[in-house]
């Protein structure tokens, strides 16, 4: 191996094309990204990445909590609508068992007879 040899990452594809090398004539100039440069990106790339996953995560939490806000405030509603309906016939059952009791009770005049014993 040559001892002027260069490794060179090639990311896009060579420019064979004469009128495409700059004006000085520069026909040994550097074509695609160097390491340095590629992990830079990649760096950079992840750091965007960790940005979004923190912003997507606070964003779940915050529809958690209000799922579990929005869930409350029903059975809230629930509750006080079946505490309405128990309040509202609270004395319900008592007065028509008062008048069924008036109804089909015996008058007080009744008096049953005593059993008389036939010799």
């Amino acid at each position: 191996m040559p001892s002027n040899f260069h490794a060179r990452v090639h990311l896009t594809s060579p420019q064979t094309s004469a009128s495409s090398a700059p004006a000085g004539g520069c026909t040994n100039c550097q074509q695609g990204m160097t390491l340095i440069e590629l992990m830079v990106a990649m760096t950079l790339g992840m750091l965007v990445l960790g940005v979004v996953a923190v912003i997507f995560s606070g964003t779940s939490g915050n529809r958690a909590g209000l799922e579990r806000g929005g869930r409350l405030a029903e059975n809230a509603a629930y509750s006080v609508e079946v505490l309405s309906d128990e309040i509202r016939m609270a004395g319900f059952l008592s007065s028509v068992r008062a008048i069924a009791t008036r109804c089909f009770s015996p008058p007080d005049s009744f008096r049953p007879r005593s059993p008389t014993i036939v010799a």
